[in-house]
């Protein structure tokens, strides 16, 4: 989606300038000062917490639609994938709800941070009920919260979205309008090449037979040479120290991610560097991905074949990561 839009002239990146947060914090004031006043809290880790709550918001109005978009065409196209998909979104729906069934959490979240919230999973729960036939009814368990007829709407605009390049984006603006969260994030140019290898999206689907290269084209020599395997088992080995210490679905969101940016290609044995929004502030080379993505596999959906000769370097670095627990 993003080439398609780049290549239309119409791609942004997404942004949050100083001022919008201030103004952001500003509409909060009342249930902040309340939040503040909350006794028994580390005061550092209580400000902390309260810096977060503005981007963790747009940080999800700006994924969820994309989520849409991206998860309708992974159906379609690949209906071996479907399975996989149905596991990994069930794994998001009941990490979603657990914002439902904990009171201390509502109570810790200015009111209008926590309905929009609500109102962004409730649409989401709507598509992906809508994706696989009605078979689930995710959706429901928003009904109590009062934030399901919004999250209707949300869903309705994003049905009249339109398949046009850069249709993703303008539905962030559209749920953003109804929220009246406009104010609260910029977009500025996107003025990449064609083909630049940074990632913008933090949640990606899934695809078979990614394009790995090394100037344009896969080199199995590269692959086979002692040193590429080295190198592979260490970024295996740090992978899985990495995903050990994260939630299930926090694996899932990145290795989509980098799935989704390996149909661009990454070079491997270029120095190239990537960045991901699943793991802001760090850059990672092309082989540190695909081992990323390799492990991510392992953990979540082993029964699909990257097609990447890491089989035996994963078994090595399995073998000390188990040495070392």
């Amino acid at each position: 989606m993003e080439a398609a839009a780049r290549a239309a002239g119409v791609n942004r990146l997404f942004t949050t300038e100083p001022a919008q947060h201030a103004l952001a914090e500003r509409s909060l004031e009342k249930d902040l000062r309340r939040i503040r006043g909350r006794r028994g809290v580390d005061p550092y880790r209580l400000e902390r917490y309260i810096a977060s709550l503005v981007p963790n918001l747009l940080t999800q109005l700006y994924n969820l639609p994309l989520d849409c978009f991206i998860n309708r065409r992974v159906y379609a196209a690949y209906p071996w994938l479907r399975d996989a998909l149905f596991t990994g979104l069930d794994a998001e729906q009941a990490t979603s709800r657990q914002m439902i069934a904990h009171s201390d959490l509502q109570a810790m979240t200015p009111t209008r941070i926590y309905q929009s919230s609500l109102a962004l999973n409730a649409a989401y729960a709507l598509f992906v009920d809508a994706l696989f036939g009605g078979v689930t009814a995710y959706a429901a368990a928003y009904q109590p919260t009062g934030m399901l007829a919004t999250g209707q709407r949300l869903y309705d605009l994003y049905r009249q979205a339109g398949e046009a390049p850069g249709a993703e984006l303008a539905l962030v603006d559209a749920w953003a309008e109804e929220l009246r969260l406009r104010e609260w994030y910029s977009w500025r140019p996107d003025r990449s090449e064609a083909g630049a290898s940074t990632a913008t999206a933090s949640h990606r689907p899934p695809q078979q037979g990614q394009a790995v290269r090394e100037g344009g084209v896969t080199n199995p020599a590269f692959f086979a040479d002692a040193a590429t395997d080295m190198a592979a088992t260490h970024y295996l080995l740090g992978a899985l120290r990495r995903f050990g210490r994260m939630e299930p679905a926090a694996i899932w969101a990145m290795t989509r991610e980098i799935a989704e940016l390996g149909q661009s290609g990454i070079d491997y044995g270029k120095g190239e560097q990537y960045t991901l929004q699943t793991a802001p502030g760090e850059t990672f080379s092309g082989m540190e991905l695909l081992c990323l993505q390799y492990v991510g596999f392992q953990l979540t959906h082993p029964e699909i074949d990257l097609g990447l000769p890491f089989a035996a370097a994963y078994q090595r670095a399995l073998h000390l990561y188990e040495a070392d627990a």
